[in-house]
């Protein structure tokens, strides 16, 4: 979804990971299920993070993301 939102190709993406298109392919399918360490590094080629939030504190997290960007951000 990141990498759509930011238009950028499959082949961008995979320039920036030193992969091949097929690879982007083939992590972005639903069926698919990547390492952790495929995750971090396709999201920093898409300029995101991974948040991993305990779930005693989920609702807290929704709250904020809902309401926007946090002042001076």
């Amino acid at each position: 979804i990141m990498r759509r939102r930011r238009w950028l190709s499959q082949e961008a993406v995979a320039r920036k990971l030193r992969a091949r298109q097929p690879h982007v392919a083939r992590v972005e399918r639903p069926s698919h299920d990547p390492r952790l360490s495929s995750v971090l590094s396709h999201a920093a080629a898409v300029r995101c993070h991974v948040l991993l939030v305990p779930d005693e504190l989920l609702a807290q997290v929704a709250r904020v993301v809902a309401t926007g960007p946090l002042p001076g951000s």
